[in-house]
């Protein structure tokens, strides 16, 4: 049997993995940027006791298998000639931090430590 890879080249490319995975995520702090609420973490310094309530139910309701429409945190102001002029900004959960997960990212690092553990076998 022939190690295809020595256990340098094998750190060197789980770093690498470990790079792909991490540059895919990006986080952010702000309003709610839309998707699973279960993913979005409402900073309890900064939201209402309502805005808190709001997340809590949505995330229940989608972990009893219910769909949840949770809308916009901005709707526009239409002026006398029907052109959006502005917008009201009416956040449903208040302010919080999220994480936005590049799939490809995240599928190319476990096809490079599947590769790894393939060659490490062989």
């Amino acid at each position: 049997m022939i190690d295809l890879l020595d256990d340098e080249q094998v750190d060197v490319l789980r770093a690498i993995a470990d790079q792909v995975r991490e540059r895919g995520t990006m986080t952010g702090y702000g309003y709610f940027p839309g998707g699973d609420p279960r993913e979005f973490f409402p900073d309890n310094e900064s939201c209402t006791p309502e805005e808190l309530e709001s997340h809590q139910e949505a995330c229940r309701r989608l972990d009893a298998g219910e769909s949840v429409e949770v809308g916009s945190n901005h709707t526009d102001i239409i002026g006398a000639d029907g052109k959006p002029c502005g917008h009201l900004t009416h956040p449903v959960f208040g302010v919080g931090s999220y994480s936005f997960i590049d799939e490809a990212c995240r599928a190319l690092a476990s096809d490079l430590d599947a590769w790894i553990d393939a060659c490490r076998q062989s």
